[in-house]
This record gives C-alpha cells, sequence and structure tokens, in this order.
C-alpha cells in the first residue's frame, strides 16, 4: 500500500514543512466503512497522520508499509478486541516497541483491568474530546 507514503507527500506539497514533526496513528476503530481512511491534525508544529481501518487484514497491509508512533485501539472491534490486536501487533517483530492507547465506552471489569495495566496500555474512556486525545497520544509518544 502505498496510500500513506502519498498522503504524506500529498499534505507536504500543501504547505506542511518537512521539519514538521510527524506522529503517524494507526486507529484500528469499529465501524469504519471504507477500507483505509486517512485523516490529519495539526496541532502546535505537530501533524498526526491518523490512518483509520477497522479489520485485521487492512491493518497487517499498512504495518508493512509504515510503524506507526501509536496503536490508537478501540476495545470492541469487528473481529477481536482491542487488547487481542494489542498482543497480535507486539508479536510482531519491529513493532514490539510501538505504544497503544486503548478506548473504552465503558468502565472495564478488573481482570480486563488488570491485563491492560500489565501490558502498560494507557485507556481513555469515550466520548472524548479532540484536543484530550491528541494531548494523550502526544505524552504516550513523547515518553517512547
Amino acid at each position: 500500500m502505498v496510500v500513506v507514503s502519498f498522503a504524506i507527500n500529498s499534505l507536504l506539497m500543501e504547505g506542511f514543512s518537512v521539519q514538521s514533526s510527524f506522529r503517524v496513528i494507526l486507529f484500528a476503530k469499529n465501524g469504519i466503512q471504507e477500507r483505509c481512511i486517512l485523516s490529519h491534525e495539526e496541532v502546535d508544529g505537530v501533524f498526526y497522520l491518523f490512518i483509520l481501518v477497522s479489520q485485521y487484514q487492512e491493518i497487517v497491509k499498512i504495518i508493512r508499509e509504515v510503524k506507526p508512533d501509536l496503536f490508537l485501539l478501540s476495545h470492541l472491534l469487528p473481529e477481536i478486541t482491542g487488547l487481542h490486536l494489542y498482543d497480535l501487533l507486539h508479536a510482531m517483530q519491529r513493532l514490539e516497541d510501538v505504544p497503544a492507547l486503548l478506548l473504552c465506552e465503558k468502565k472495564l471489569d478488573e481482570e480486563m483491568t488488570q491485563k491492560i495495566a500489565q501490558r502498560q496500555i494507557q485507556v481513555l474512556m469515550e466520548p472524548y474530546v479532540l484536543s484530550e486525545l491528541l494531548d494523550r497520544i502526544d505524552a504516550i509518544c513523547t515518553l517512547s
């Protein structure tokens, strides 16, 4: 897939500079109808490229092309849970150090909370505000 490279090149042509900080976020989200959607936000000189997907097969295709700075995972996905997807992605060579942020719609039970804590995954409850999400992403990426 050359979609991600094309998107970055297109944005550079629109005026984003090469010196801009880029954060590539793989966003696995339930309810995405298209195979791959690209979205972007720029905040304080940091450019966030979100690659939105909902199917595991599409995720595998994308990570062959680009190593994301962060996995943004919905807890409930069509095929598997966000935690299971995290485990699958972290088992892949060169992705074991990519941090994750898990989005949850409801309070998690104690067992799930422990599993998430063991993996050192941060959780953000939905609904959230975009600025809150970007702050959390920036904090996580800065730490790693």
